[in-house]
């Protein structure tokens, strides 16, 4: 009987140990919704879904934003999502700043994902 409760002890250990392995390993990251670069998530700040370094979490909340345009895209049909996210890229390195806002809809059964890309007003 001994034996027993001392293998469950050695075994929940032993799951103890690489799950705390595993946390090490994992990312604590995230990326800024305006400037798309990797923060740790102690430095970045959220608003709802987004997050945003600190330079651009100030920007956010003293900027008016309007959306610039918004596209609507499912599994298959995703050019259009991709070329508003090159674009936003690009505007960003013309010192544009906007950040993307995904909102997902179901219609007949399909999931329809839709990205609003904000500029500022």
């Amino acid at each position: 009987m001994i034996f027993l409760y001392a293998s469950i002890v050695i075994i929940l250990f032993g799951f103890f140990i690489v799950k705390s392995q595993k946390n090490q390993h994992q990312s604590q990251t995230g990326i800024c919704s305006i400037c798309d670069k990797s923060f740790p998530d102690s430095e970045l700040q959220m608003d709802e879904t987004l997050s945003f370094c600190p330079e651009h979490f100030k920007v956010y909340n003293e900027s008016n934003w309007i959306i610039s345009k918004s596209v609507e895209c499912s599994v298959g049909n995703e050019k259009e999502s991709v070329e508003l996210y090159e674009q936003k890229l690009k505007n960003f390195q013309n010192s544009q700043l906007g950040f993307l806002k995904t909102s997902y809809k179901e219609v007949n059964g399909e999931i329809i994902t839709t990205l609003d890309y904000y500029i500022q007003k």
